[in-house]
């Protein structure tokens, strides 16, 4: 990847061609290219009209999962150096490459994913002259799981970043309401635009084998899918496992993915039963319709796609009652929710739905038809063209 140099200055400079009126500049800045951010960036570049918008993508210096996914459209990618975990140093050091681009850019637009870049992003813009500062709230730094003197630390950064943003959006009605109360934006500053899986990406994808995934044809399959790290909450899975298999003596769990808690949680249920350990896969969609239930136990989850992805394979969904997930599952219809950390009333809800099979696939097609319904379309490069062209005009 290239860092901003006089060669891509001039090539995100361009502005008419033939003739025709410039594109609109719109510069995506992310901390890097993983995860649940840069799912939501790829659905908003995949639908911007080329031919009315440039976009330039900057990420930091560890690319990320999705990075050979972006690089597939030729779009101009500028390395910033930035790293996750860097804290206020890394802020610092990469604010005058920053400053940099936006001066040279000259963007119309620039948004921001991520706590790192949009702290360096929203820092410099405001002295640059761009004239749309918009902030995606894919979740609060200061609603993460930390100390509360950092969580203190991001609160105030994010109020005076707050002020300095033309607009912040979210996907979930929940963080627009936790940012109110902490008052992270400017008043009348915030707003909601919905979520929507693109139709392709809504189709079902149909089941891995269970042999695939080495359980049992006749399992009883529960899946979790997502990172091994503290937000996932899969220990409290973990701890709940044990009643699960007491009851249910052919129930499976098959945990999908990898992460920094991968070791811990392994010697955790080192003496459970009927637990396997698929690492990451490419065929997450395809191990999540292998299931019977998918279970998302989430510390915190600010919106939560793999919910969504599970509506897709007309799964039913055992979910944490946090962050947005509420706004996607209808405990009772599409799912059951349970509290926060409450391995027992986790290990009852996967009981309840692993000893009615009935039960479960009715609310796995319930859940289908209220992603039909709700979930699916083009609401995000929609609705995001349509804000930035008000807000240029009233400017």
């Amino acid at each position: 990847m290239q860092r901003p140099s006089r060669m891509m200055t001039a090539m995100v400079e361009s502005s008419v061609s033939n003739g025709r009126p410039r594109r609109l500049r719109v510069l995506l800045a992310i901390t890097h290219l993983h995860a649940g951010a840069a799912e939501y960036m790829w659905r908003l570049v995949v639908g911007l009209p080329r031919d009315e918008f440039e976009v330039v993508i900057a990420r930091g210096t560890h690319g990320g999962t999705l990075e050979a996914r972006f690089a597939s459209l030729g779009l101009p990618m500028i390395e910033m150096g930035w790293t996750r975990g860097d804290g206020l140093r890394g802020v610092l050091a990469s604010v005058p490459r920053a400053r940099r681009l936006l001066e040279r850019g000259k963007f119309d637009v620039v948004v921001t994913n991520s706590s790192l870049a949009a702290m360096v992003i929203r820092l410099v813009a405001p002295g640059t002259g761009t004239p749309v500062i918009e902030h995606v709230i894919h979740g609060w730094a200061c609603y993460q799981l930390a100390s509360p003197l950092t969580l203190s630390f991001y609160a105030l950064a994010e109020r005076v970043l707050g002020r300095l943003t033309t607009v912040s959006m979210a996907h979930a009605k929940a963080m627009i309401s936790f940012g109110n109360e902490r008052r992270l934006f400017a008043p009348g500053r915030a707003i909601h635009l919905p979520f929507q899986l693109l139709p392709a990406e809504a189709a079902p994808v149909g089941p891995v084998s269970r042999r695939a995934l080495e359980v049992p044809d006749d399992a009883e399959l529960v899946v979790c899918a997502g990172r091994l790290a503290p937000q996932k909450g899969v220990a409290t899975l973990v701890d709940a496992w044990p009643a699960v298999t007491r009851a249910r003596p052919k129930a499976w769990l098959c945990l999908v993915g990898d992460g920094p808690l991968r070791v811990a949680l392994q010697a955790r249920s080192a003496r459970m039963e009927r637990i396997r350990w698929a690492g990451w896969r490419s065929d997450v969609r395809a191990c999540m319709a292998a299931a019977d239930v998918v279970a998302v136990p989430s510390a915190y989850e600010p919106f939560g796609i793999v919910v969504l992805e599970a509506m897709a394979e007309a799964r039913p969904v055992v979910a944490s009652r946090v962050g947005g997930i509420g706004e996607m599952l209808n405990h009772g219809e599409t799912g059951l929710q349970v509290p926060e950390g409450d391995s027992t009333a986790l290990a009852s809800a996967l009981i309840e739905l692993l000893s009615n099979p009935a039960r479960a696939g009715a609310m796995g097609r319930a859940g289908r038809q209220r992603l039909e319904r709700v979930f699916v379309g083009d609401a995000i490069p929609h609705n995001h063209t349509r804000l930035w062209r008000t807000l240029l005009a009233n400017r």
